[in-house]
């Protein structure tokens, strides 16, 4: 979950300028939303999009909680672009215990200029597309594990087998953590309320990353940012991997989401079957649809950017749409955000979706979800939404399908 602080009072009034209300010019005027999740986080509505565009029937509204939200895409975009006024910088979290440690301020998404400004400076190098496509073997030879260990089963839960493990696989080949503590990140991270970084599942991821980041065979990236021009702190290099990993229930929703837009669809199956090259397209609309974090929300203020809304807004499209030469059509979105906070993973997660997309067509080249399933979706905690299950089948002892290459998943710099 991203989040924001919003000083909305400075701003002019909504309307052909582009800028979102103020909060007193507001307060007369919005209405509650619709309700959103049950008391078990449970999303009540059938699917998140029927939710998004009920909110635009509206450009704000006003939650139970106390948070405005700003639906429409030019209000969005424009909050988005004014770091100013919609700022990210927040307090750090007072420890439980006088003296005790909690998890350090998330890295750099937790700051504005200029200390984001130099975080994102040393950060970027790692996540260019040319440093990115040096992970692809790696990332494959995950994603293929986790499905050729289901693949002869016939049948498998989408979530829990596929897309809670990989992305943190991928986080432990990116950061240089043991891979063995796969599952164990994966566990904390979902445990952690991110509100209370004091809870015990907090401590111990806290006291996990202070012994990998602190010894004295600490992982590659760590070290590299712990040297050189404009070193990071300790606490900070902390705060970085702390980020990734909370950030990972988005990446597991739009697995998820994936998945199941697969089964929903199944006449996209052969035009990414045939044509591998529309992965990444495929990829692209379902970030775009699904939006995995569907709010910016800022601490300890007044407005959460409903990113999941303006993607619907303007007569966007509302569905993967395939052009009469069998090509995925893509559509401008905002899930990552924009301006200086636009997502720093965005390629990583593109390239993540892509993998285990074509992987799942290699071992799995036809499936459908279990007869009589209604998947429900679930809101976590790191303010991601995906379905709470997604049992698939298919044949059992299919054959793999034909190998698909790398390049499905290689990025570019366009």
């Amino acid at each position: 979950m991203q989040n924001w602080v919003a000083n909305v009072d400075r701003r002019s009034s909504h309307g052909r300028s582009g800028r979102c209300p103020t909060v007193a010019q507001v307060t007369s005027a919005v209405f509650p939303p619709p309700t959103f999740v049950d008391e078990g986080r449970s999303l009540l509505a059938k699917h998140p999009r029927d939710y998004w565009r009920a909110l635009l029937d509206n450009p704000v509204f006003l939650d139970l909680s106390g948070y405005y939200l700003v639906t429409r895409r030019q209000d969005v975009v424009a909050a988005l672009h004014d770091h100013a006024t919609f700022a990210s910088a927040r307090k750090p979290m007072p420890a439980s215990v006088a003296g005790g440690r909690t998890l350090p301020m998330p890295v750099p998404i937790a700051y504005d200029p200029p200390d984001h400004t130099r975080f994102r400076q040393k950060l970027h190098s790692y996540f260019t597309p040319q440093t990115l496509n040096q992970l692809l073997p790696e990332l494959h030879e995950q994603a293929s594990a986790l499905i050729n260990a289901v693949a002869a089963n016939g049948a498998c839960d989408g979530i829990g087998d596929i897309a809670i493990p990989f992305p943190f696989g991928a986080l432990t080949t990116l950061c240089g953590l043991a891979f063995e503590d796969r599952d164990k990140l994966a566990a904390w991270a979902d445990a952690v309320n991110w509100d209370a970084p004091w809870s015990p599942p907090a401590f111990e991821l806290l006291h996990y990353l202070v012994e990998a980041i602190g010894s004295d065979e600490r992982p590659a990236l760590a070290a590299e940012l712990l040297s050189g021009e404009d070193r990071f702190t300790e606490d900070e290099v902390i705060g970085f991997y702390t980020l990734l990993c909370f950030a990972q229930d988005g990446m597991q929703a739009a697995i998820g989401s994936a998945l199941l837009q697969l089964v929903q669809n199944p006449q996209l199956h052969s035009p990414l079957r045939e044509n591998p090259a529309q992965i990444r397209a495929f990829a692209e609309e379902v970030i775009r649809l699904e939006t995995p974090l569907p709010f910016t929300i800022p601490a300890g203020s007044v407005v959460r950017l409903c990113l999941a809304s303006a993607n619907l807004d303007d007569g966007n499209e509302s569905s993967v749409t395939v052009t009469d030469n069998e090509k995925i059509r893509l559509t401008r979105h905002r899930s990552f955000g924009a301006g200086v906070h636009r997502c720093l993973g965005k390629s990583l997660a593109r390239m993540e979706l892509s993998v285990i997309i074509a992987e799942w067509f290699r071992a799995i080249p036809d499936f459908e979800l279990e007869p009589g399933c209604a998947p429900g979706f679930t809101f976590t905690q790191g303010g991601a939404i995906m379905p709470r299950s997604l049992p698939l089948r298919w044949g059992k002892g299919e054959p793999p399908g034909r190998t698909i290459h790398s390049e499905a998943a290689q990025l570019h710099n366009s």
